[in-house]
């Protein structure tokens, strides 16, 4: 049947909701039935400028008089570093439009809603026959290793060698342990950098340096606010997630798109 457009925005309409696309088989064989969300290595990413090595310049810019550093504490430092770089994983989704600005609206476009984007449909729930499900953001179990935020869209220029730049006369200044710890936030801050060719995904990023492979957020179904599904799924999958979200006691929601927009119905 019809979903009631005023129960959806009533539902969804919340600003700290997140939206993971993926496909039927990931969420119904991983995601929901292990109750956890992968973060992969950045590697893994489609994005070449993404997967590719960031390549930080280490030196001693204008050191003057200072006390020249040992071959040691250099060494130690870039070997630090670049490690924390390779070990970088990430986790994706997209949140929806500017709250406030549509505060006072009885209900919003639907395009507010970070569950209605084709090109994320297309390329990551699985051709439009794959599944969103929605995310509580104060309700995922973080831990110590994960960094989170918002994404900054950027041109190319972000790119200029001074942003990768890293002054190992830091280390003189302030001790090598600061200056790790310094360097390796300036390092994690660009990775949350993307090119604003991007900027319609509106990314929240959740990002982990453990030491294993992967990383994960445990007790997902916790946190699961809703799960939608295109109408292009198969039935197995459709009747399947309605078994899910009526244990859970969330809703299920289908879309249904045609040459004037998306339909919504409630499975």
């Amino acid at each position: 049947m019809m979903f009631d457009r005023a129960k959806f925005d009533a539902h969804f309409f919340k600003g700290n909701l997140l939206f993971h696309y993926t496909t039927t088989q990931v969420a119904l064989e991983h995601i929901l039935f292990e109750n956890r969300l992968r973060i992969s290595p950045r590697k893994n990413s489609r994005d070449p400028i993404e997967n590719s090595n960031h390549q930080y310049s280490f030196g001693t810019w204008g050191s003057g008089e200072k006390k020249p550093l040992s071959m040691d504490v250099r060494r130690n430092s870039e070997i630090i570093l670049s490690s924390h770089i390779k070990k970088a994983k990430q986790l994706s989704f997209c949140k929806n439009g500017d709250y406030e600005t549509y505060a006072n609206y009885s209900l919003r476009p639907l395009d507010y809603f970070g569950c209605f984007k084709p090109r994320m449909w297309e390329q990551y729930g699985d051709n439009y026959s794959g599944v969103c499900l929605v995310f509580d953001r104060e309700k995922l179990e973080l831990n110590k290793s994960h960094i989170s935020g918002n994404i900054k869209y950027v041109g190319y220029n972000i790119l200029d060698l001074n942003e990768y730049n890293i002054d190992l006369d830091r280390i003189i200044e302030i001790g090598e342990e600061k200056f790790i710890e310094e360097s390796k936030s300036k390092v994690t801050k660009n990775l949350f950098n993307k090119h604003l060719d991007y900027s319609g995904e509106n990314e929240f990023r959740i990002m982990s340096f453990c030491d294993n492979q992967y990383d994960y957020i445990k007790e997902i179904k916790k946190s699961l606010f809703g799960i939608l599904i295109s109408n292009l799924a198969t039935e197995y999958a459709q009747q399947t997630l309605k078994k899910i979200c009526e244990d859970l006691s969330i809703p299920l929601v289908c879309i249904d798109w045609s040459t004037s927009g998306i339909y919504l119905y409630e499975r």
